[in-house]
């Protein structure tokens, strides 16, 4: 998806989160070669179509799917579970 290109995958592939078919990739039965060909076949006879699924994949990665996006999240679980010290005579900010 970084590189710009639509993804062609199956339903038992285990990234539903990241993809939306038809907007981004394009999705195919486990094991079904033919409908993998077609997929394939599809994209490559539609250059439109290619690039725009391809276009769709790279903003979805860059947006919520970043590494800064990625680093932010982290931060923000560590942060939620930091626990403060308690000291007495000492007030909380």
């Amino acid at each position: 998806m970084t590189t710009g290109l639509p993804v062609v995958t199956t339903t038992n592939a285990g990234s539903s989160e990241l993809i939306d078919e038809g907007h981004d990739c394009l999705i195919v039965s486990p094991g079904d070669a033919n409908a993998l060909a077609h997929a394939i076949s599809r994209l490559f006879e539609r250059p439109a179509m290619r690039q725009q699924m391809g276009d769709a994949a790279r903003k979805k990665v860059e947006g919520a799917h970043s590494w800064e996006a990625y680093g932010a999240s982290v931060l923000q679980a560590i942060d939620a579970r930091r626990v403060q010290p308690v000291q007495r005579g000492v007030p909380l900010s």
